[in-house]
């Protein structure tokens, strides 16, 4: 190639070592020589320029023949931005486990304090239920009338639970109208 880049004669006349500041010398031959065998290769690495600035790059490496005679060919790119991307990626995913763990906390919670004491409640009445039958019709149609309450509310925590978790609309409207209208 006649026409000559600043990033090429940044690079010309330096050894893999003054590229790469970590990668040793023998790993990067055990990579050549395998290029050989398997034509094509990708490794990620770092890169240091002249001044001394390190970025993480990605290589992309050929190997070819050509006239009786074997070439390697090349391409690097500086995947810094990928890296970064990732990260944050990785840091949103673990907002997400921690925003899904403390539903779940929220969430038995709720069960527990909610309905867990209802049910128990109800439980121990029906139990208790015919202790007090020698009190009379009255006091019994009252006392079936509470473990009633007890049961209603209940179905109201389950339902208003299951609602929180997925409104009925979702399905219908998808995500962003459901939202808006939960807002309104």
């Amino acid at each position: 190639c006649h026409d000559s880049s600043p990033l090429l004669d940044d690079r010309l006349g330096l050894r893999v070592s003054d590229i790469d500041p970590d990668f040793p010398l023998d790993r990067w031959l055990s990579h050549w020589n395998d290029l050989k065998t398997k034509r094509s290769l990708i490794i990620e690495s770092r890169h240091r320029t002249r001044d001394g600035r390190v970025f993480p790059v990605e290589i992309t490496a050929n190997y070819f023949e050509y006239g009786g005679h074997g070439y390697n060919l090349a391409l690097v790119r500086d995947i810094t931005e990928r890296l970064e991307a990732e990260e944050k990626i990785r840091a949103l995913n673990q907002q997400l486990i921690k925003a899904q763990e403390n539903e779940r906390n929220r969430i038995a919670g709720y069960l527990h304090d909610h309905v867990g004491q209802d049910l128990s409640s109800l439980k121990i009445g029906l139990e208790t239920l015919f202790d007090h039958r020698h009190e009379g019709p009255a006091k019994m149609e009252t006392r079936i009338r509470e473990l009633s309450k007890i049961l209603q509310n209940s179905i109201t925590a389950v339902r208003d639970l299951s609602y929180d978790l997925h409104p009925p609309g979702m399905d219908q409207l998808g995500l962003v109208r459901t939202v808006n209208q939960f807002c309104e």
